[in-house]
């Protein structure tokens, strides 16, 4: 397998499966409690469940970013029109996949701390989940400058770097706007974020 081939493959299988196992495995076979006591209560309900469910989740999710990062570079050439968006774009992926880790592989550590301390616990799970407000505000931006490179150099179709600005618009007027944003307009703009992602994997895969 080539880089080419492996960038289009975890652009079209990390945020399917990132769908599946967070909002579909996870809900069902752990729980949606609030990050605090009642996550972790979810996730001490049966801890090698919730470890299995948890690694494959950080897996999944990390993957879609390990893959923006690389569609990145490989529009990132020296003297090549938008080349410095994709630098940037491709720094900031990269960066986003090690919040992931991290995030994601908080959950280990919660259960664990866990069993001597529920109050510990809970606050790592609000640390946790914590670090996902500024990983969303700069996968937006991330999102801006890979698609504003795809439009510059005329890579893909049109629409795909359309696309990818205006979910990270999305991305940022929900990160940025004070207001209460209704559950269901974020999963639609969730959902609209890892369907353009995978969009640009099968554009990726398709090139010759």
């Amino acid at each position: 397998m080539n880089t080419r081939s492996l960038t289009g493959w975890l652009l079209v299988i990390g945020p399917i499966l990132t769908f599946v196992v967070l909002a579909g495995l996870y809900s069902a076979l752990i729980g949606d409690g609030d990050p605090g006591p009642a996550a972790v209560a979810d996730l001490m309900k049966n801890t090698q469940l919730s470890l299995i469910v948890t690694a494959l989740g950080s897996v999944v999710f990390v993957a879609t970013f390990i893959g923006m990062a690389l569609l990145a570079n490989s529009m990132n050439a020296e003297g090549q029109a938008g080349s410095a968006y994709a630098a940037v774009a491709g720094v900031i992926f990269a960066g986003l996949a090690a919040i992931g880790i991290v995030a994601t592989g908080m959950n280990a550590a919660t259960i664990e701390v866990a069993a001597t301390s529920v109050e510990s616990a809970a606050i790592m799970d609000l640390v946790g989940n914590g670090m996902f407000s500024g990983l969303f505000f700069y996968w937006a931006i991330g999102n801006i400058l890979i698609g504003s490179t795809i439009l510059i150099q005329k890579r893909f179709h049109i629409a795909v770097g359309c696309l990818f600005v205006v979910v990270g618009i999305l991305m940022i007027l929900g990160s940025v706007v004070d207001a209460e944003i209704p559950d269901a307009v974020g999963l639609i703009i969730w959902v609209g974020v890892e369907l353009v992602a995978v969009v640009a994997g099968v554009f990726v895969l398709r090139e010759k």
